[in-house]
């Protein structure tokens, strides 16, 4: 019979500095240093009255029935293994009530001493506001407030602070090379001469981190060029430059680049280099300038570090024009040298390698190139404009061929309610994508662009083109973004979705898609905690982008805050205005309205959906007009409605670029034979969904229902009196939602079915 114990504690966690690496080199020794750790810190421990919870890796769990309790024997633990030059620990200290059971401890408590824990320096100790208060007036502890951070599964930030003793306990990352992820220790600093100050700043560890930093050493961002030129039409020309010196460091393997639309934002910035590399967390910043007169062309060029400002590199280029490949190349091999990175050969050629001798053609490029980013209609149009332009005086320029065949795709999103009109888009986008492929398949832009228009069809051939293009430019951040696109949209993998999104966004801080589909994905597992913590931090970074509304008025639904989710959406209707997605907000609207039960409100909802473009076609419209005959009791006529919807036109369309669509008819009709206890017609809609199903941004709120299915199959089969099977499918829906939130109605309520199923079996 299980036991629960719940009580007040404040936990300590430790975790071994170096082990990971310890263990892949040597097993056996890391093995030993656990045994080491054992015999060395439990009788400390005992000591103190602290109890020894259990081991998680190389990093102990304990618990102390006091903060200064915890505190003081970290302390005297820290003392002791400051002479041994083996084993070396970080440690987290939290208070707060724990649950201890069957042996096992849980709690915010441990959740939040286990991420204070990475925070601290090697032989130091981090510990929670919390922590401090208890421990502050103490005479022989003194405490340093080191920064307030959101920690990973905590819905708010902590106030993290330091702590050292008046004895002058120093750190042991002081006496020996930082690790990975220290911080500089400025007091060992005051006291060393200026020469060997200088050193340490230049000193490159063979890890590839710069001493005393917490950026790798081979991590670099390229500030947007200053246009010197007298014509201020020339600033994409400068922005060109910019992209394109990007793009060569971006093919060097050991190099992490971040990438432009993160960088861009800079344009124009009083911000200091320091405050940019703590920003974008870099050690090198790449600034210039670009002033083009007739046919010649000045560039300068300054490397600097981020820890000190100090300017590792600089050089100024007067060419003529048609040099100006030349110069790129030139700049990206002279910065691979400064931070010793030895050039492959195949990066060396890489680097080499020019699409067009033509100025005119790369001229024409670059400027349909700056069209393109910008994802309105006129725009993308201007930028095909720009491409042909280029096409016409080079037919051999692979890269227009590619910035044609992304532009066509990304018109299919705009005018998807017209068939012949996207069926044309992807036509021609296929052909373009495929010469650009035969012209230029060593350009990273090339293998991608293919990638993306395979992506937009399902097309799983879509995954090797994307890799192709990472392989070629690590640092492409949209090709991760897209594989991320691959595994949840194709394979329905939502962890491995997420793993590729965060990689995009490590290379792009600011890719919106990344972040969206990211947070997106979250949802989709059922963890609206996480989701909300994300959310509120990519509004505050983007607080116009209505995916990041949409996401959150999502959140809102799915934790059943009803009228704050219609209240926040309402506030955001301008931002739905100018970005021309106002059947999205009219979706949003009419979903809260429907919940909240207000369907006079929502008779006005439909009616502005009807004036809309597209009205007759628009699935928004009919989605709600269903879903209300659902939620007033009308199960039968709902059926009708989402087979009706289910074959119109526009989902018909809409289903050869996102079959996910199909699935939200059968969910629903599924609940609808549900309410009216028609059983196998219930189970037999819900066998209708595909193997791989991600879920639909276009109706979010919803898009849960993927794991849902097996919780209604378990409900249907409850009705039927199939225990065995209701069993079964409630055993699927918690393992597909094992990292969902348990506060989740569905999760308690499949819980609890699940045990009273196993007792009366």
């Amino acid at each position: 019979m299980s036991t629960e114990e719940r009580r007040l504690a404040a936990i300590v966690f430790t975790d071994i500095c170096g082990f990971t690496e310890l263990m892949s080199r040597d097993e056996t020794k890391a093995m030993a240093l656990l045994e080491q750790q054992r015999a060395l810190l439990k009788p400390i421990i005992s000591n103190f009255n602290g109890e020894w919870l259990k081991e998680i890796g190389d990093g102990v769990l304990i618990a102390f029935p006091s903060p200064v309790k915890a505190v003081t024997c970290s302390l005297e633990i820290q003392r002791i293994l400051s002479h041994n030059s083996e084993l070396t620990l970080r440690i987290g200290i939290h208070i707060g009530d724990v649950i201890q059971k069957d042996g096992d401890v849980f709690g915010d408590a441990v959740n939040i001493a286990s991420r204070l824990e990475p925070l601290a320096e090697p032989g130091g100790i981090c510990v929670s506001e919390r922590v401090h208060e208890d421990i502050k007036n103490k005479p022989d502890i003194s405490t340093s407030f080191q920064e307030e951070q959101l920690l990973k599964g905590i819905d708010k930030p902590i106030k993290v602070y330091s702590i050292f003793t008046q004895m002058g306990t120093t750190p042991k990352s002081a006496e020996k090379p930082a690790e990975t992820k220290t911080k500089p220790n400025y007091v060992l600093f005051a006291g060393i001469g200026t020469l060997i100050l200088i050193g340490l700043f230049f000193f490159i560890t063979s890890q590839g981190k710069m001493a005393g930093s917490d950026y790798d050493s081979k991590s670099i961002a390229v500030l947007p060029f200053n246009n010197l030129s007298n014509d201020a039409d020339d600033e994409y020309f400068a922005d060109g430059m910019t992209e394109d010196i990007l793009t060569e460091l971006s093919k060097i393997q050991d190099l992490m680049v971040i990438s432009r639309t993160t960088i861009m934002k800079y344009k124009g910035t009083t911000k200091t280099i320091r405050e940019i590399g703590k920003e974008l967390e870099v050690a090198n910043i790449l600034e210039g300038s670009v002033r083009r007169v007739g046919n010649r062309v000045r560039i300068t060029g300054q490397l600097i570090n981020t820890e000190n400002d100090h300017h590792l590199w600089a050089d100024k280029f007067d060419r003529d024009i048609e040099d100006i490949f030349a110069v790129q190349d030139e700049v990206a091999t002279a910065i691979a040298n400064v931070l010793r990175i030895k050039l492959s050969n195949k990066e060396a050629r890489l680097i080499s390698l020019s699409q067009t001798k033509s100025i005119e053609a790369y001229d024409l490029y670059i400027k349909g190139r700056s069209f393109s980013y910008s994802y309105s209609l006129p725009n993308i149009y201007q930028a095909i404009k720009y491409f042909n332009e280029a096409i016409n005086i080079d037919p051999n320029y692979a890269l227009p061929y590619a910035g044609i065949a992304r532009s066509k795709t990304t018109l299919t999103f705009f005018l998807f309610h017209d068939d012949d009109f996207s069926k044309e888009q992807l036509k021609e986008a296929k052909f373009h994508a495929e010469k650009a492929i035969t012209l230029g398949p060593e350009e990273a832009e090339v293998q991608f662009t293919m990638g993306l228009y395979l992506n937009r069809l399902n097309d799983h051939s879509s995954y090797k083109y994307l890799k192709k293009a990472i392989e070629l430019n690590p640092s492409h951040a949209h090709a991760h973004d897209e594989i991320g696109d691959y595994y949840l949209d194709i394979h329905g993998d939502l962890d491995q979705a997420i793993d590729w999104y965060e990689k995009a966004l490590k290379l792009d801080p600011d890719l919106v898609p990344a972040m969206a589909l990211r947070i997106y994905t979250i949802l989709m597992k059922g963890q609206l905690k996480r989701a909300q913590v994300l959310i509120d931090e990519g509004l505050k970074r983007h607080p116009s982008v209505v995916y990041y509304s949409t996401i959150k008025h999502a959140i809102m639904m799915m934790g059943h805050k009803y009228q704050d989710a219609y209240n926040f959406l309402k506030s955001r209707e301008s931002d739905y205005q100018t970005a021309e997605r106002m059947t999205d907000f009219y979706l949003g609207l009419g979903q809260s309205l429907i919940m909240l039960n207000k369907m006079d409100e929502l008779d006005d909802i439909l009616g502005k959906l009807k004036k809309t473009k597209y009205y007759d076609l628009t699935h928004e419209y009919r989605y709600l007009k269903n879903l209300r005959l659902y939620y007033e009791g009308d199960y039968q006529t709902a059926i009708k409605g989402f087979n009706a919807f289910d074959n119109s036109e526009m989902i018909v369309l809409m289903k050869t670029l996102r079959p996910v669509l199909s699935d939200i008819s059968h969910y629903w009709k599924a609940k609808s034979y549900l309410e009216l206890e028609e059983f196998e017609n219930t189970i037999d809609e819900l066998n209708q969904f595909r193997p791989n199903h991600n879920g639909s941004t276009l109706l979010l709120i919803f898009d849960e229902f993927w794991p849902k299915r097996n919780y209604l199959k378990g409900l249907a089969y409850e009705g039927m009196g199939d225990k065995r099977s209701a069993q079964e499918s409630y055993e699927k829906f918690l393992k597909d939602w094992s990292d969902a939130d348990d506060d989740l109605l569905e999760i308690m309520d499949a819980k609890e079915r699940l045990r009273n199923l196993k007792q009366a079996s």
